[in-house]
């Protein structure tokens, strides 16, 4: 389907040629087969490509946190949005919610959490599509060497909302919601399968709900999915425009920010494991 309705040749020839003359099929011990040397496009509206890398990461990031999350650790899991209605943009969303970031989490906002004992931290961009529109907004995890207590976490969240109500307003002109920043904390010890769910729903974004709703005809809470416009932009004109939107948008646009040495955590499990 992608082939068909994408404007981008990188898309349309993804997987059809070798990149360097050869392609290389392996199979490990396990009987399982695996192809290289094939050109790929790397896109993030690639359901191929998405699934593949966004699979890879996930896996570094669940056992990431798990590390982080046993003895004294704890992690906020935060929803960032923005008002939005039919008509926007998505490229200007887009800014609007970088920007909204960039003035929450750099120079004294930034402090502000690090003081509080983070260390590291995720971010993924989720989109869905509904009677207001596009509707990007940004999950994300951040992790802390302490458990944080109630006040702390009041006064963060109480900042957090401040700036990020700010910007918005001084980018958009829209005043934000009460939802517009959602904040809630995974602390118990018990907790770090619950931190490893966390860190999978903020990676959905990846994969578009881990793709379980490629190609299906149901909609999700809030609107519909990149997937299930793709579906839909075989047949429908309206979702065909819809996605050339998407193409614009999210052309070089960053889904998944981790802070330095996350994903290496998860990595150093493969060597030990090994």
């Amino acid at each position: 389907v992608a082939r068909s309705v994408t404007e981008r040749k990188s898309l349309r020839t993804c997987g059809l040629f070798a990149a360097d003359g050869t392609v290389r099929v392996r199979l490990n011990g396990k009987g399982h087969a695996s192809v290289s040397g094939v050109h790929t496009c790397g896109s993030k509206l690639c359901p191929v490509c998405q699934s593949r890398d966004a699979a890879a990461q996930l896996s570094k990031l669940e056992r990431a946190a798990g590390k982080l999350m046993t003895g004294a650790g704890c992690a906020v899991f935060l929803t960032l949005t923005l008002p939005h209605q039919h008509g926007d943009d998505l490229g200007e969303l887009l800014d609007h919610l970088q920007a909204g970031w960039n003035s929450s989490f750099s120079g004294r906002g930034g402090k502000l959490w690090k003081d509080a004992g983070r260390t590291h931290y995720l971010r993924a961009l989720d989109y869905t599509h509904g009677q207001n529109g596009h509707h990007p907004h940004y999950h994300a995890v951040f992790f802390f060497s302490s458990q944080l207590s109630d006040d702390q976490l009041y006064w963060l969240e109480l900042d957090l909302r401040t700036r990020w109500n700010r910007s918005i307003k001084r980018s958009t002109g829209r005043d934000c919601a009460a939802q517009a920043v959602k904040v809630d904390l995974v602390r118990e010890r018990s907790d770090v399968d619950g931190a490893a769910a966390v860190v999978r729903y903020a990676g959905k974004a990846l994969t578009g709900v881990m793709l379980e709703s490629l190609w299906s005809q149901g909609k999700t809470i809030g609107g519909r999915t990149v997937w299930e416009i793709l579906a839909g932009a075989e047949t429908s004109k309206r979702d065909r425009k819809l996605w050339k939107q998407l193409e614009d948008g999210f052309y070089r646009r960053r889904w998944l920010v981790c802070s330095q040495g996350l994903l290496d955590l998860g990595e150093e499990e493969e060597l030990e494991a090994g």
